[in-house]
């Protein structure tokens, strides 16, 4: 049923989906309505707790977008914790909090991905 996705299909998920929607989730703390705001801290709530969930019951660890592994897993923990941050400064209209909070989400992502691939070692060659 879970068909393990090849490599360069996964980084351009990683690349063009991944980071992307990420990036988008923080930069539109900064730019979403105020009526939208509560709306917006639910659902920041809610991938909190999926992290945070999927992290502490050590669920989904066969991913096919991690090619059948989901060697991201010990990151979710860090994930979830940032989300929750973003959450709480929505919630208390701090919208430069939660974008911040959401921006050093990305860059966690981007440092573990390039860092599971050895990205480091291939920029320095």
């Amino acid at each position: 049923m879970n068909e393990v996705i090849n490599w360069p299909d996964r980084k351009k998920y990683f690349m063009f989906g991944c980071i992307p929607s990420r990036l988008l989730i923080a930069i539109s703390c900064l730019y979403v309505s105020k009526k939208f705001v509560t709306a917006q801290a639910i659902v920041t709530l809610l991938i909190a707790l999926t992290f945070l969930t999927l992290w502490t019951f050590k669920l989904r660890l066969n991913a096919s977008e991690g090619g059948g592994e989901t060697w991201w897993h010990d990151y979710r923990f860090p994930h979830g914790i940032l989300y929750l941050i973003a959450s709480f400064a929505l919630f208390t209209d701090n919208r430069m909090v939660a974008f911040g909070a959401l921006l050093v989400d990305v860059l966690l992502g981007i440092h573990a991905f390039m860092y599971k691939y050895d990205y480091y070692n291939k920029l320095s060659q």
